[in-house]
């Protein structure tokens, strides 16, 4: 019989390999099928809740990052824009193609998500109460920072707030926090986030919808 002798260092190494965490299959999906990096701003807003404007950011960021894209986080997104005194965008009045290439190469981007959004809230009467209604109208864009070029557009998409069903199947597919809850004669804040919500996954529904298996 024949006995293999084991040197001392390749007995640590194997011990070594043994201890060593197994990635996931999950982590080796997500390494190997990221998409390149997005910066989801800027954005022209109309006058709103600061909460509504923030969730403008928050749910394009989520739903890039469920479809596979690394993203540039929010404080640094909106510090690179300011550090050049960047003019923000206004509704009607858009960033230029140059300046959102040069600011997408800043922040070592490949692509610049970015539009506009404005809100229509109202009160209605409804039987025996009032009902808070709000509608968010939303265009999207998004730029190839290495072309110039605009790989993607939705234009004038609308969410409701009272909206149910599909516009819950879309939200629950793309985003990752689910829709604002907003009581029926409530204050506008969770009415326009939840409009926001839901206009933002109809928009990107057919940039970023889950691959079926």
């Amino acid at each position: 019989m024949k006995y293999r002798i084991f040197s001392a260092t390749m007995i640590a190494a194997a011990i070594a390999l043994a201890a060593a965490p197994t990635p996931s299959f999950a982590q080796e999906r997500n390494s190997e099928h990221k998409l390149g990096t997005v910066v989801a701003y800027p954005w022209a807003l109309d006058k709103s809740t600061d909460s509504a404007k923030a969730s403008v950011h928050r749910s394009a960021s989520e739903i890039a990052k469920k479809a596979g894209y690394d993203v540039v986080p929010g404080d640094t997104s909106s510090s690179e824009w300011r550090r050049t005194d960047r003019r923000l965008p206004t509704i009607g009045h858009p960033s230029s193609r140059e300046t959102l290439v040069e600011y997408g190469r800043s922040v070592n981007a490949n692509f610049v998500l970015c539009g506009s959004v404005s809100w229509h809230t109202r009160s209605i009467w409804v039987n025996l109460g009032p009902k808070t209604i709000s509608t968010a109208t939303l265009s999207v864009y998004v730029l190839d920072v290495a072309t110039g070029t605009t790989v993607y557009e939705k234009l004038d998409v609308q969410g409701r707030s009272d909206e149910k069903d599909g516009a819950l199947k879309i939200a629950g597919d793309v985003l990752v926090t689910p829709l604002v809850s907003a009581v029926s004669g409530g204050p506008a804040a969770p009415h326009e986030e939840r409009a926001v919500q839901i206009a933002m996954s109809r928009a990107l529904y057919d940039w970023a919808k889950p691959t079926k298996k």
